[in-house]
C-alpha cells in the first residue's frame, strides 16, 4: 500500500495490535525511515496506528487515547497541519469518553461521519488542490482513503475566453470531448473537474491555433 500509492503519511484503525506485537508489526509493514505513533498505552491493544516519512515530516504527538489520536505535522516546506485518526466504539456509552477526549484536546466542533475525511477553512487555503479517494474495501470492513495534496499550479495570468474560438472549425468537437469525459464523484465535484479540465483544453487550443494573440490585441 505504501510503496504503490507512494504514501507519506498512514493512519491505520481497526489495528488490534497487541501490545507485545506492535513492534514486530511495525518492521514488517513500514519502511526503515518511517516512525510510528500507536495507542498501545490507552488499553490492551494498539486500536489505532500512524505511520509517517521521517524525510518529509517532524511529527509530535498531541493527543493520544483509546479512541483518538491527534498528531501536529510540520513538512519541510514548514507548513503546519493537525492531523486526527478515529476509532470510535460501536456502543454510544462507550463512545462518550471520546466525545470528552476530544473536548479535552481542544475541539469544541465536533463532526462524525464514518469512512470519511473531514477538513476545516485553513486546510482549504493552505491545500486547495487536495483531492481524496475512496478505494474499495475488499476483505475489509472500512474502506481506505487516499489524500493527495496536489502541488498548486500557477498560472501566468487570469483565463480569457475569446469569442472568435467559437467561429475556429474545430472549437465545438474539442469542447465536446473535454465535456463528454467520464468523471467520478458528486455532481458538485464532477463539475468543478470538468471546468478545470476544459479551462485547460481551451488554454491548449488558443496556444496552438491563436499563439500571442491577445499580446497582439494589445498592441493594435
Amino acid at each position: 500500500m505504501i510503496k504503490s500509492h507512494k504514501l507519506s503519511l498512514m493512519g491505520i484503525m481497526e489495528a488490534k495490535l497487541r501490545l507485545d506485537n506492535v513492534d514486530n508489526t511495525v518492521r514488517h509493514c513500514f519502511p526503515p525511515h518511517w516512525s510510528v505513533f500507536h495507542n498501545a498505552a490507552a488499553g490492551c491493544v494498539a486500536r489505532i496506528v500512524l505511520g509517517w516519512d521521517t524525510q518529509l515530516f517532524t511529527v509530535d504527538l498531541v493527543l493520544s487515547d483509546a479512541e483518538i489520536m491527534v498528531v501536529k505535522l510540520v513538512t519541510l516546506a514548514k507548513e503546519v497541519f493537525y492531523v486526527s485518526c478515529v476509532y470510535g466504539h460501536n456502543s454510544m456509552v462507550d463512545r462518550r469518553h471520546l466525545w470528552e477526549a476530544m473536548r479535552r484536546g481542544g475541539m469544541g466542533h465536533i463532526k462524525s461521519k464514518l469512512d470519511r475525511v473531514l477538513i476545516n477553512g485553513p486546510w482549504l487555503n493552505a491545500f486547495s488542490d487536495s483531492e481524496t479517494t475512496f478505494l474499495a474495501p475488499g476483505i475489509f470492513y472500512h474502506s481506505f482513503i487516499l489524500v493527495d495534496v496536489l502541488p498548486v499550479v500557477r498560472c501566468k495570468g487570469p483565463f480569457k475566453f475569446f469569442s472568435f474560438w467559437m467561429r475556429h472549425a474545430s472549437f465545438k468537437e474539442i469542447l465536446k470531448d473535454s465535456w463528454l469525459s467520464p468523471v467520478e464523484g458528486s455532481v458538485r465535484s464532477t463539475l468543478y473537474t470538468k471546468l478545470k479540465w476544459l479551462k485547460s483544453v481551451l488554454r491548449d487550443f488558443n496556444k496552438n491555433f491563436y499563439s500571442g494573440i491577445s499580446t497582439k490585441v494589445a498592441h493594435a
